[in-house]
């Protein structure tokens, strides 16, 4: 709306026109941060994750690494999330450091810091994203306690396990939750419920 009206005060007289506000723009933060909760993003501004960084007052200093999840809800598939997987630049290259990532309100960023992730989605009651400590490692039987269990159409006998294994390879799993509920899960992995 800002940039239609910059265009058009070109060639209109600008109070011929007016903006309509829909409503507070917002985004989400939890993790290791100094300040978890939900920032507003001013109407007349768009938000990278700089911003975002500049206005949480940084990463916890303890923290050991500065990645993060956003996690944004698809607009073209109702109940249907995205997952971006981030790093904010180290303090000692650019200051508090961040990058030029565009958040869109309701947007939902979850810093773990020295903590572990794992996200679940799919056929689950409650589809979430959850940390544990990497001396108490995660299996697949937490990771679904952790969304509250299947749904009643799940398929308990094909759950996948999306890993990352470096920038280019990857590797997935299809596994029986009945048979192998104690798989440990890795840092990062995706859990998907058919």
């Amino acid at each position: 709306a800002r940039d239609v009206m910059t265009e058009l005060s070109k060639s209109h007289r600008f109070d011929e026109y007016s903006f309509v506000k829909f409503g507070k723009r917002y985004v989400d933060v939890a993790g290791t941060i100094p300040r978890s909760g939900r920032y507003e993003i001013p109407m007349d501004e768009d938000w990278s994750m700089m911003n975002l960084l500049m206005n949480i007052d940084g990463i916890t200093a303890a923290a050991k690494r500065r990645e993060y999840l956003l996690i944004r809800k698809a607009w073209e598939f109702t109940n249907t999330k995205l997952f971006i997987r981030g790093e904010a630049l180290p303090e000692d290259i650019a200051g508090i450091g961040g990058d030029d990532l565009l958040l869109f309100s309701g947007d939902l960023v979850l810093f773990p810091g020295s903590k572990e992730l794992v996200y679940v989605f799919g056929a689950v009651r409650h589809p979430t994203c959850f940390t544990f400590l990497s001396e108490f490692p995660a299996t697949l039987e937490i990771a679904v306690e952790q969304a509250g269990g299947f749904t009643e159409k799940a398929q308990k006998h094909a759950v996948n396990v999306y890993r990352l294994l470096n920038s280019e390879q990857k590797i997935i799993y299809t596994l029986d939750v009945q048979k192998e509920p104690q798989f440990s899960l890795s840092p990062w992995d995706i859990v998907y419920v058919p």
